[in-house]
C-alpha cells in the first residue's frame, strides 16, 4: 500500500509537472504550414493544417509568412498574394464535372458531380512580390536563394484557430514566380480581450473590383450593407484592406492616385483615411530591377498592403443592426484599363478587457536583424523600440530596462498618455561605443523589459520582454575620405556626417555641380558616427526609369582600400552608421584606380 501510495504520488506530480510545464503562460506552439511552396501561376495554393484544440488561450498568435523565390526563379513583375483562412461551414455543394450520352433512343444521360464542402476565405495577410528581376539574375548584392519574412499579429482572429481548416496562398502572378512559407506562433496566456466573433463584410477576392463610375461601384459592389451585432458584445473593431491596382488610364487610376475612403455608420460619417503609401522609396527590400520607389495606392513592390482599424467608442448597439457604409473618392477616367481595388473588410467583435494595467513591449526597430528593418540598422547610438498599452486604463507611465549581450542594465522612465491598443516608438540611448564593437559579421543580443505601469504591478507579464539578434556596427579608421559624385541633378541628393549628438560635422557644399567629383577627408575621434544620404525626388544617385544618370559614393581610408561603396539606386535616403575608435572590422576590398571615379 505504501508503494502503490508513492507510485500514485509520484504519478500526479509527473502529471502536474507535465501540464504546468506545457500550458504555462508564455509557452509557444509553433506550426508550420507551407512549406516553401512554389507560386508559379495564377493559381490558389491551398494546405490543410490543424490548430490546437479549443480551450487553450493564448495570449498572442503571430503568423510569419516567408517570401522567397520560387524553384524557377523569381518573376519580373509586382504581384499580388494573399493569405486567407478557409473555414468550413457544414454544407455541401456541388458543380457538374461531366455528361455522358447512355443512349439517344430513349434519350439517357450519365451526370458526374463534384461533390463539396462550402468554406468561407478570411483574409490575414495581402503582400505584392518584388521586381524579382534581381534576384532571378543575382546582381545588386540578390542570389535566387534571397527571402523576406513579413510578421502579422493574427490575435483577432483566434476564434478561426480551431481543430482542422485550411490556409490558402493566392498568388495572382502570370509568370514563376515566388515560395510561400507559412508558419504560426501561439504564445499561451490571456489575450488583451476575447475575440467572441470575425465577420467578412465587403470582400472581392484575388482579382479584384473593376471602377466604372462613381455611381456604379458604389450600387454594385461596394454598396451599404445591415450588419447584426451580437448581443454579447461589449466592443468591436472595423479593419479596412484596400489596394489599388491598374493605371493605363489618364488618371493612372487605381496603382498611382491618391484617394481617400470614408466610413459610414447609419449614415454618419466616422472615419476617413489616405489609401496610400508615401514611403516606398524607403522599401527595405531595395533596389529592385522595376519602379520599386513609386509610390502607390496604400501598398509597395515587395510590401504589405496596410490595414486600416477603427475601434468603435459605443457607436455600436449590441443586438442591434447598423447600417455600414464605405465610399471612395471620386474617379473619373478615361483610357484603355479601369482602376482596380482588392477591397476586404472585417468586423471583430469583442467581449470585455481582460486587463485594466497592461504594458507590452511590441517591437525591436533597432538594433534587429528583421527584414522590415534593414534600412534603420546596424546602428550605434540609439535603440528603438515600439511599445503598446493592452491595459483599460491609459497608460501614462513605465519603466523600460535595456542591455546589450546582457551587459550594463539600463533604466529609462517612460511618461505619456497611451489608450488601448495604442503604441508608441521610444528612443532609448545606449552611449558606449564598445557595445556595439565586434568582429565583422558577429552577432550581439538586445533585450528590453517595460515593467511598473502606470506605478502598479503588471497583470500580463507574458509580453513585457523581448529580445534582438543584430549585426555589429562596422569600425573605420579615424582618417577616412568620402568621395561623392553627383549625377546630372545636383541639387536633388544631398549628404552629412552626423556625431553620436547629432551635430553636423561636415556636409555637401551648397550648389554643387552637376557630374562632378568632390572628395572630403573626415578627421573623427572615437565614437559614434551618422552618414546620410538624402534625395529630394526620392530616387537616388542612380534611377533606370529617369534620365538623371548616375553619381557615385564611396568610402575610403586615407592611402589605403574603399571600404565602403554605397548603392547608387536607394530612393528616399540611405543611412550608415559607423565606429571609430577599435581594430577596423570592416571587409577590406581591392584597392581601385582612380580613373573608376570618374
Amino acid at each position: 500500500n505504501l508503494l502503490m501510495r508513492i507510485y500514485f504520488f509520484l504519478s500526479l506530480t509527473l502529471i502536474f509537472t507535465h501540464l504546468f510545464s506545457f500550458a504555462a503562460p508564455g509557452d509557444t506552439t509553433r506550426i508550420r504550414v507551407h512549406d516553401a511552396v512554389d507560386m508559379v501561376w495564377y493559381e490558389n495554393y491551398d494546405r490543410p493544417v490543424v490548430f490546437p484544440t479549443a480551450g487553450t488561450s493564448y495570449s498572442k498568435i503571430l503568423m510569419h509568412y516567408t517570401m522567397g523565390c520560387a524553384s524557377t526563379g523569381c518573376s519580373d513583375w509586382d504581384y499580388t498574394t494573399k493569405i486567407e483562412l478557409l473555414k468550413a461551414l457544414g454544407v455541401m455543394d456541388s458543380t457538374v464535372a461531366s455528361i455522358d450520352t447512355i443512349s439517344l433512343e430513349p434519350f439517357v444521360v450519365d451526370t458526374t458531380w463534384n461533390v463539396f464542402e462550402l468554406k468561407e476565405a478570411f483574409e490575414l495577410a495581402r503582400v505584392i512580390t518584388p521586381y524579382g528581376g534581381y534576384m532571378r539574375t543575382s546582381q545588386n548584392g540578390y542570389t535566387p536563394n534571397w527571402k523576406h519574412v513579413h510578421t502579422f499579429d493574427v490575435t483577432d482572429y483566434a476564434p478561426l484557430f480551431v481543430g482542422s481548416n485550411e490556409i490558402r496562398a493566392f498568388y495572382g502572378g502570370w509568370s514563376s514566380g515566388f515560395s510561400v512559407t507559412i508558419d504560426f506562433e501561439f504564445i499561451e496566456g490571456t489575450p488583451p480581450r476575447e475575440v467572441l466573433a470575425v465577420k467578412n463584410l465587403w470582400q472581392t477576392g484575388g482579382n479584384g473590383w473593376n471602377y466604372q463610375s462613381t455611381t456604379d461601384f458604389e450600387q454594385n459592389f461596394l454598396k451599404p450593407l445591415d450588419v447584426a451585432i451580437p448581443a454579447e458584445m461589449e466592443h468591436a473593431k472595423l479593419r479596412f484592406i484596400p489596394s489599388g491596382h491598374g493605371f493605363d488610364n489618364n488618371t493612372g487610376c487605381a496603382e498611382f492616385c491618391e484617394r481617400n475612403y470614408k466610413f459610414k455608420l447609419d449614415g454618419t460619417q466616422l472615419d476617413s483615411r489616405l489609401m496610400w503609401d508615401d514611403k516606398c522609396g524607403l522599401n527595405p527590400i531595395f533596389p529592385q530591377g522595376g519602379t520599386w520607389l513609386y509610390d502607390r495606392a496604400n501598398w509597395c513592390p515587395g510590401l504589405r498592403a496596410h490595414a486600416f482599424d477603427f475601434e468603435f467608442n459605443n457607436q455600436l448597439s449590441a443586438g442591434s443592426t447598423h447600417q455600414f457604409d464605405i465610399d471612395i473618392d471620386p474617379i473619373y477616367w478615361s483610357g484603355t484599363q479601369a482602376p482596380v481595388y482588392i477591397l476586404e473588410t472585417q468586423l471583430f467583435i469583442y467581449g470585455e478587457k481582460n486587463h485594466q494595467v497592461d504594458a507590452a513591449i511590441e517591437d525591436i526597430i533597432s538594433p534587429t536583424d528583421k527584414d522590415d528593418y534593414k534600412r534603420l540598422n546596424p546602428i550605434c547610438k540609439t535603440a528603438k523600440v515600439k511599445i503598446r498599452n493592452y491595459g483599460s486604463q491609459n497608460l501614462t507611465s513605465a519603466t523600460i530596462k535595456y542591455a546589450v549581450n546582457g551587459n550594463h542594465w539600463r533604466t529609462f522612465s517612460w511618461t505619456g498618455n497611451l489608450a488601448f491598443d495604442a503604441t508608441e516608438i521610444v528612443e532609448l540611448p545606449i552611449n558606449e561605443v564598445w557595445e556595439w564593437s565586434g568582429a565583422t559579421g558577429s552577432s550581439s543580443v538586445f533585450e528590453v523589459i517595460i515593467e511598473n505601469p502606470n506605478g502598479e504591478v503588471d497583470e500580463n507579464l507574458v509580453n513585457n520582454q523581448m529580445k534582438s539578434t543584430f549585426k555589429n556596427t562596422p569600425m573605420i579608421a579615424s582618417s577616412t575620405e568620402f568621395y561623392f559624385r553627383t549625377n546630372s541633378k545636383p541639387a536633388e541628393t544631398t549628404w552629412k556626417l552626423y556625431d553620436a549628438n547629432g551635430n553636423v560635422l561636415y556636409q555637401n557644399i551648397p550648389n554643387m555641380v552637376a557630374n562632378t567629383l568632390y572628395k572630403d577627408t573626415f578627421e573623427l575621434q572615437p565614437g559614434c558616427y551618422l552618414l546620410k544620404m538624402e534625395d529630394s525626388q526620392k530616387n537616388g544617385l542612380a534611377f533606370w526609369a529617369n534620365s538623371d544618370g548616375s553619381g557615385l559614393a564611396r568610402l575610403r581610408i586615407v592611402d589605403g582600400s574603399f571600404i565602403k561603396t554605397f548603392p547608387l539606386d536607394f530612393g528616399t535616403e540611405i543611412e550608415y552608421y559607423f565606429t571609430v575608435g577599435h581594430a577596423l572590422n570592416v571587409d577590406q576590398i581591392q584597392k581601385e584606380e582612380m580613373t573608376d571615379l570618374r
